[in-house]
């Protein structure tokens, strides 16, 4: 290849921009030679500059631009040593963070079932904290490429040290009791490591620091049993051969905790004399010693005699001999340590990590996703080429060089994390705006059917009262598994285990058996086998479908509300269309305008995507993402359109029409899927190559549970309908079902799933989030509290209807079905998810719907009467009572407005049966005379035990223009807070946010401290 190829190549591969080339050809240029220079030595000059690393200098040189990028992340390294082999170093492009990649191959990333299965496991398995143990973070499904990402480990196998001879008693304690720390928090964390050995165990130098041990596993796979008939070299048994437990051999034996303790005994033996307790030999022959003959006593080579007894118990042939757990075991391993050897010293992490970690793990607030570079068009995966180590790339215009782990330039960072002030709209934005209306009434019937399915929960869901079962419930596949025939039952009588996607033999099992699911624990933390138990009438309903978790490509940023539906397979069928028609004449009306705004009718969508936004307290903007049936060309959709305005993002490009903005991704994957929405939302769309959007960390586990063959799901963050931006939601015939809701979600659900199913039965399941201080099952038994309260108060709601002679039949007959669908519910926890499901005859999905849809627009006489408990005799009686409430608010960054709504709910927290309702509420307006968004961002925020009025005067401090101010009574404190009238309800007294300005017009009373000096 010529050196201009190479340079073009350089420059499609998207490591450096336009500009950088451009300044590296003239540099390069400008080098003195001693003859006609070559393309190695330009590769080898841009390694040494380190503009690009010898990674991706070998793939250039073979004439290929990449890939490197593969989402958000960019691969700079390939493994080609140690355990690690096959991985990939890669950057986090928004956080600059250096992470490892491990991609998915063969059926693991062919089959979804085993990809749903591994995803769930390494999500289960980055909750895992101990700095002796790999961390994971996640795990990315890009459709063509998986992969798995963890931190990135450096350091020689313990295997490696053992070629060098044995270490000394004490620094062999050391280490080990690292290890045994790391074993007790996976133990701890209800995971199993399952193959212990000195190559899993990775030592990390830290300069003039002693090493300390970083314990290597596979995140995506939970130990099983082991074909015993695998005994050739190079299979995985004959690799853990020398340190394999010797109950495992019994057929079909899965490992548990005690056997992963003798595979640490095994691996302290063969550090403290330099080989494995049974060395020489073939699999077959180690494998039989390991059952049958005693190691070689310890005392025999040197090691010290309690200590070694002390591995003979580790690694006695009887489980029951064996230490207990891993925590005992450090604690008997630290009296062989120093003193000073039981403390480790670890560097400081990088900045870096605090924003990776901010990036992918929004639990409370939510972050705006930074630009991501549009998506490569990958063909193959990584290849593997020579190693190099973290290079850092070259800033434009200069010659300086910036470190791969380094942050980025903080306003950069943060002006992505806090939006910016909405820009004023045009009279032509207006007019698009008014003419959305109508359309929005259709997403509305979409959105009754989610709201209407809660509300027959609200209506009709009693659960039994079963108290949790020893073994946590887990998702149901298609199939119910069975154990493999033959197999031996551990200790705790559990079947042994089957990979994932085994079938059963007589086939699908149908809804109404119950099954025991993958990741159930068993006792001493080990994982319980997939098995098959009598249905006991408790256990959760199997599913009916096991596709893969719904995606969110192409979804615009900061949803709220996430609505999929599959319209085409619904109509297809009878009791879809007959749901469909239950939502009522709102739906009949406006689907034919929708179906002319989108271009598609809704027999031609076969995923249909709905998205609710934040819009500052006016009706949610919403979005679409529209998948067909049949491609369509990009021709035929513009036609559709009415041939709408191209709009160039950078290398992506929208297209704005009259009322709508509609994105076509580039990929010829997607060739099926736009989106449609605000041209301000589509633009971000563009902007990010129809990347999902990062959303919050709760609806993120949600989304990975999901099942995108269900007719119907719903996801959405419970705070959003109760606050400012959901609040239109509720409006008109709706305003009811907002207090009974709100009543029924509680106080501790961070995020729901709903979904439904019209197949041979109707299917309906709700999945739960708890927040930190409710245990999934506590939560799902405080649903069954409130719901048990339920019935009465419906037959009496229905009493008190007044019920028009098209619906009295229905009316009648309403309770009866409700009482049915009420002894059909189920409770049990999936996965850490509070979770109900049930099933029913087919024919109840669209009568449950109709009867909701004629409740919820019916008047009755009075009101629901929810029982609930009378108002404490002591307490706070008022709004200002409460504010001197003392409690403790922390965090690093947050907007105002998602500020003031935490700020709310602690408060509301700890107002059990107050006599009043506490809310805070920004005056948006009164905001936006003075300059000020409900966007403004708020950073390093901590309050210690203080009262709730000192907490808003530091929240509305810090949030002010004007940032000199040093005293709440200066007039530069633009931003205040008060206690008014609630706008929407003028009775009733809140806490507003809103300005000195605005307060002087509307005559509010200001608190003291914001009183200017001299002025009563």
């Amino acid at each position: 290849m010529s050196i201009s190829d190479f340079w073009k190549l350089l420059a499609n591969s998207r490591l450096l921009t336009a500009e950088q080339v451009q300044q590296l050809v003239a540099d390069f240029d400008k080098q003195p030679s001693v003859g006609e220079p070559t393309v190695k030595a330009l590769a080898q000059w841009l390694m040494d500059i380190r503009a690009i690393t010898k990674y991706q200098a070998q793939v250039l040189l073979t004439g290929k631009p990449g890939p490197f990028f593969y989402g958000d992340y960019k691969v700079y390294e390939r493994i080609d040593k140690g355990r690690l082999t096959g991985c990939f170093r890669a950057v986090h492009n928004a956080s600059k963070y250096c992470v490892i990649l491990r991609f998915a191959t063969g059926a693991l990333l062919k089959d979804p079932q085993q990809w749903a299965a591994a995803s769930q496991n390494t999500l289960a398995a980055a909750q895992i904290g101990s700095p002796f143990v790999q961390k994971y973070f996640d795990a990315v499904d890009l459709q063509r490429f998986k992969f798995f990402v963890s931190e990135d480990v450096r350091g020689g196998g313990l295997d490696e040290t053992l070629a060098g001879g044995k270490l000394q008693p004490a620094e062999a304690c050391r280490l080990m009791r690292q290890v045994a720390i790391g074993l007790a928090a996976m133990h701890g964390a209800g995971r199993l490591h399952g193959d212990v050995r000195p190559e899993n165990i990775v030592l990390e130098t830290f300069g003039s620091q002693p090493p300390a041990v970083k314990l290597l596993f596979d995140a995506d796979e939970l130990p099983q049993a082991q074909d015993l008939s695998q005994l050739q070299a190079g299979t995985k048994l004959a690799a853990m051969a020398d340190y394999f437990a010797p109950e495992l051999l019994a057929t079909g034996r899965p490992p548990d905790a005690l056997a992963d303790i003798y595979a640490f005994g095994a691996t302290l033996y063969a550090l403290l004399v330099g080989h494995p307790p049974f060395k020489g030999g073939d699999v077959e022959q180690k494998l039989k010693r390991q059952l049958s003959e005693p190691a070689r006593p310890l005392e025999t080579m040197g090691v010290p005699q309690p200590l070694a007894q002390l591995v003979m118990y580790l690694m006695a042939k009887n489980p029951e001999m064996r230490y207990k757990s891993a925590s005992m075991v450090a604690e008997q391993l630290a009296l062989f340590v120093p003193p000073a050897g039981l403390s480790q010293s670890f560097p400081p992490q990088p900045p870096t990590l605090a924003l990776y970690e901010q990036y992918i793990r929004q639990q409370d607030k939510q972050v705006a996703r930074p630009q991501a570079q549009p998506r490569a068009a990958a063909t193959t995966a990584p290849q593997p080429v020579a190693t190099a180590t973290a290079a850092p790339t070259v800033r434009p215009g200069t010659d300086q060089t910036v470190a791969l782990n380094s942050l980025p330039p903080r306003g950069e960072f943060n002006a992505k994390a806090a939006p910016a002030a909405r820009p004023t709209r045009t009279a032509n934005e207006i007019l698009r705006e008014r003419k959305r209306q109508s359309t929005r009434n259709l997403m509305l019937g979409v959105a009754g059917l989610a709201l209407l399915v809660v509300v027959a929960l609200v209506g009709a869901v009693v659960v039994t009262n079963r108290k949790p079962a020893t073994d946590s419930q887990a998702k149901a596949g298609p199939v119910t598994p069975v154990a493999p025939s033959g197999g031996a039952p551990d200790g705790n009588g559990n079947a042994p285990a089957q990979p994932p996607g085994g079938k059963a033999a007589d086939g699908e099992k149908p809804p109404g058996s119950s099954a025991e699911g993958k990741g159930a624990k068993a006792a001493g933390g080990a994982t319980a086998a997939l098995q098959v138990v009598p249905d006991d009438g408790k256990a959760l309903w199997a599913s009916p479908t096991n596709g893969q978790p719904v995606e969110l490509r192409c979804v615009p940023p900061e949803g709220q509300v996430f609505i999929i539906v599959r319209p085409a397979a619904m109509l297809a069928s009878e009791e879809g269309a007959r749901v469909l028609s239950a939502l009522g004449p709102t739906l009949a009306g406006e689907r034919v305008a929708w179906e002319k705004a989108s271009g598609c009718k809704l027999e031609e969508i076969e995923q249909l995507h709905i998205t609710l936004h934040n819009n500052e307290s006016q009706f949610p903007r919403v979005s679409y993402v529209i998948k067909t049936v049949q491609p369509l060309s990009k021709l035929e959709l513009l036609a559709r359109w009415g041939d709408p305005e191209v709009v160039k993002e950078g290398d992506e490009a929208f297209y704005n029409g009259a009322n709508w903005a509609f994105y076509i991704p580039k990929s010829t994957e997607d060739d099926r899927r736009f989106a449609m929405g605000a041209a301000r939302d589509i633009k971000e769309v563009a902007a990010a190559g129809g990347s999902p959007p990062v959303v919050f960390r709760e609806i993120e586990r949600l989304r990975r549970a999901t099942d995108a063959d269900r007719h119907f799901t719903l996801l959405f963050y419970p705070q959003f309908l109760f606050n400012d931006d959901g609040g239109p939601l509720f409006a008109g015939d709706r305003a009811k079902v907002r207090q009974p809701l709100a009543w029924l979600l509680g106080d501790h659900i961070q995020a729901a799933c709903v979904s439904t199913h019209f197949a041979d039965e109707f299917y309906f399941e709700a999945r739960m989030r708890s927040s930190l201080d409710k245990e999934p099952y506590a939560l799902a038994e405080e649903l069954r509290d409130r719901l048990n309260k339920i019935p009465g108060s419906l037959e009496d709601y229905f009493v008190s209807l007044n019920a028009p002679q098209y619906w009295k039949k229905l009316s009648n007959r309403y309770p009866l079905m409700i009482r049915d669908l009420h002894n059909q519910m189920r409770i049990g926890v999936e996965n850490d998810m509070a979770m109900i499901n049930s099933v029913l005859p087919l024919v109840a999905a669209h009568n449950l719907i109709l009867g909701g849809e004629l409740l919820v627009s019916t008047s009755p006489g009075q009101s629901i009467a929810v029982a609930s408990a009378a108002p404490a005799a002591s307490g706070p009686k008022t709004v200002a009572d409460a504010l001197q409430l003392k409690t403790s608010y922390s965090f690093d960054q947050q907007s105002l407005e998602f500020a003031m709504r935490d700020l709310a709910d602690d408060v509301k927290g700890n107002l059990k049966n107050a006599p009043f309702e506490f809310a805070i509420k920004i005056i948006g307006d009164d905001l936006k005379l003075d300059g000020i968004t409900r966007n403004q961002s708020i950073r390093d925020f901590k309050q210690d035990n203080q009262s709730v009025a000192d907490i808003l005067t530091a929240l509305v401090r810090k949030a002010n223009p004007v940032t000199t101010v040093k005293d709440p009574s200066e007039k530069d404190q633009k931003l205040v807070w008060l206690i008014g009238p609630d706008p929407d309800s003028p009775g009733k007294q809140i806490v507003l946010i809103t300005t000195r300005n605005a307060a002087g017009t509307k005559k509010y009373t200001l608190p003291p401290h914001f009183v200017e000096k001299g002025k009563k």
